[in-house]
């Protein structure tokens, strides 16, 4: 007789079932039934962990944001001390563009995500906003409008990477023209 999981267990079964159906067929399109027949439980055991479809979708995006937040700051450390900053947010775009070739684009589709879905988006660019003021000096308020609006230019340029099926030749292309976007306007990296 297998043994009986644990509610997180459970949990991170019915997460991961869920980010293979929502990256699959798209928040619109996928269901909590082809959550439930993914994961091999009833639909009302879903409903039991999330109440709701939204509530499923944004809990997947809540874990793809933490789980890519510990990759970036992992790869950020990885670049050696002294480092110029440039390299320190290439090292940041690259787990961001190794996550979009592998399909995991969340973060690009919330037009139609449902509110709660679309806060963590906001979040996670927030978060990426952050860590990248993090890596700078002490900024002015030059660099608050550049950071704000520097996720977006990202989010952009990476979408029409994936639409072109992510050529890995255009690979460096989209992190050049982001990081020189970000650089211009910054004025200048600091150091």
């Amino acid at each position: 007789m297998a043994a009986r999981r644990t509610p997180e267990e459970r949990r991170a079964t019915l997460l991961a079932a869920a980010r293979d159906v929502f990256a699959q067929a798209g928040y619109p399109a996928a269901s909590v039934a082809d959550v439930a027949a993914l994961a091999g439980v009833s639909e009302p055991l879903v409903f039991r962990y999330f109440p709701t479809k939204a509530e499923l979708h944004a809990a997947v995006l809540r874990s793809w944001a933490q789980d890519l937040g510990a990759r970036q700051d992992a790869a950020v450390s990885a670049v050696p001390e002294g480092a110029p900053v440039r390299d320190r947010v290439r090292a940041l775009l690259e787990v961001l563009l190794d996550d979009a070739a592998a399909g995991a684009r969340w973060w690009l589709e919330p037009a139609s995500f449902p509110s709660v879905s679309v806060a963590v988006v906001a979040d996670a660019r927030a978060a990426l906003a952050r860590t990248v003021r993090d890596l700078l000096p002490p900024s002015w308020g030059r660099h608050d409008y550049a950071l704000e609006s520097w996720p977006g230019f990202v989010e952009a340029a990476v979408r029409t990477w994936v639409g072109r099926g992510c050529p890995a030749d255009d690979r460096g292309h989209v992190q050049e023209a982001t990081l020189g976007a970000l650089q211009g306007a910054l004025g200048d990296w600091g150091r």
